[in-house]
Parts: structure tokens; sequence; C-alpha cells
């Protein structure tokens, strides 16, 4: 079995053979990119996980806010790796990010003021669009390799999850800034501390998204209540249609397996459908 490489791995996403240059790379490297490679998906849910539980620590740790951006770009690193359509995106993702965190350090630059809320306004929205985006590049792994039930599909599953979360509540940040009625009670929207926002808004919608509501925080206005039922029926509809696709999957593999065993004929050359005889 050929050893899993940086060189490897491209080669084989792209369809080609291994060059002799390419396997003369150097031993370290090609242990650390086959580590990250098998691995990606476990230490991206890990980081998501982190950066939730530690959120409140946001305003008080600047490290704890420079792991939250470092685990954004890795979002965006193993969406564009893990899958073809995810590479279609790697540029105008990795694009939309720089100017999402340049616009959040211009609004904490400028301080409260007019300005400070407009560039604060555009990070949310390019943020909004980056988890949206880094969540379609993470479920096209799941559609793509249709593996069934692994340990990659169901962290790959987690992930795009919190990424979702992550962009609601960046939408609903948008509410709170042009309407601070949005939700009761009313949330005071700061320029002076942005990142508050960002975590009770957070918080409404991870518990949205899983459809618990404790009440606390309720929508009030129109596109508020829209948006939240919205959140509330994607997070039922995607755990129902997750599973289905994942059994799905694993039951088709594991047919196409017995029947291979059985008699490779019934599989056309192409990999046809099941009970299909090649001529």
């Amino acid at each position: 079995m050929p050893k899993v490489t940086k060189a490897n791995i491209q080669a084989q996403d792209s369809g080609r053979e291994v060059l002799p240059s390419e396997r003369r790379a150097r031993p370290v490297s090609n242990a650390i990119w086959g580590l990250m490679h098998k691995y990606r998906f476990m230490q991206l849910t890990v980081l998501l996980f982190i950066v939730l539980m530690f959120a409140p620590l946001f305003t008080e740790n600047m490290i704890i806010s420079v792991l939250a951006e470092l685990t954004l770009l890795d979002s965006l690193v193993v969406a564009v790796g893990s899958s073809r359509n995810g590479r279609m995106m790697r540029w105008p993702l990795l694009c939309i990010w720089a100017l999402a965190i340049s616009s959040f350090a211009l609004a904490v630059w400028l301080g409260p003021s007019q300005q400070s809320t407009t560039a604060f306004m555009v990070a949310t929205i390019l943020y909004a669009l980056y988890c949206f985006g880094c969540a379609a590049g993470v479920l096209a792994f799941v559609a793509e390799k249709r593996q069934g039930v692994t340990l990659d599909s169901l962290l790959a599953s987690v992930a795009a999850y919190i990424l979702l979360c992550l962009g609601f509540s960046c939408l609903f940040c948008l509410l709170l800034i042009f309407d601070p009625t949005s939700f009761k009670p009313p949330i005071t929207v700061s320029p002076a501390h942005p990142v508050q926002l960002y975590l009770t808004m957070i918080y409404f919608s991870l518990v949205t998204l899983t459809t618990v509501g404790y009440g606390n925080i309720a929508p009030h206005s129109g596109f508020a209540q829209t948006f939240s039922g919205v959140e509330a029926l994607i997070g039922q509809l995607y755990l129902a249609i997750l599973v289905a696709y994942l059994v799905g999957s694993t039951l088709s593999a594991r047919l196409k397996e017995h029947m291979l065993q059985n008699d490779p004929t019934e599989l056309s050359v192409g990999g046809g459908c099941p009970g299909t005889r090649s001529e």
C-alpha cells in the first residue's frame, strides 16, 4: 500500500500518477501532511467544540479569539481539501475570510462610531457567507464519497452542523444591527463590545438549531421569527436526511460488495446499478 503523502493525496484527488520528483519529498513533511489529512475532520470538530465551550472568554482572552479565527481558517482548509466541489470554492472563500477578518479588525480599531458599525455589519455578512460556504464544502465530502457510516462522514456531518449554527448566528447579529428590538428581551448593540453580540447570538442559534428553545431569548420582529423558524426546520431536516443518507449509502455499499463477492458480473463495468449484467 502506498504511503500517505502530500503528493499522493494531491495526485489521487486530481486523478493522475505521482511523479518521481514528488516521491522524493521529505519524510517528516509527508508524515505531518498524512496525519493532517487522515484526521482532518476530527481536529476540525474538536476545535469547533473548543471554540463553542470557551466562547465566553473571547472578550477576556486574546488567545481564545485567535484560536477562533484559526478554527475558521481550518474550516476552509478542510472544506476545500476534502472534495472536488470544495476545491472549486477555495479562492472565493479565502477572499471572503480575509475581507471578513479585516472588516472586523477595522471595526474594533475605529471604536464606537458610525463607521465602526458599518464595518461590523460588513464583517458579519462576510462571516455568514463564509460559514455557510465551509459547511457546504464539508457536506460535499459526505455526498461525494458515499462511504456510508464512517468516522470521517460522522465527524464531517458534526462539523457542518456547527458551521451552520455559526452562519445563522451571524444572520441574527445582522438583524440586531438593523433593529435592536428584533428579540425579547431587547439586546443592546454596543459597537465598543461587538464580540458580546456574537456570543449571545451563537447561544440563541445553537438552541434554535437543536430545537431546544429555552425561551430566555425569543424572536420578536418578523424577520427574526422567520429566520428562527427556518433554522429550526433545517435542524430537524438535517438530522433526518443525514441519517437516511448515511444508512442508505452503507446498505448500498454492502450490497455491491456482497454481489461482487458472489457474482462479479452482477455489476456493470461502469459501476452501474446492482442487478444489471454487463454485456
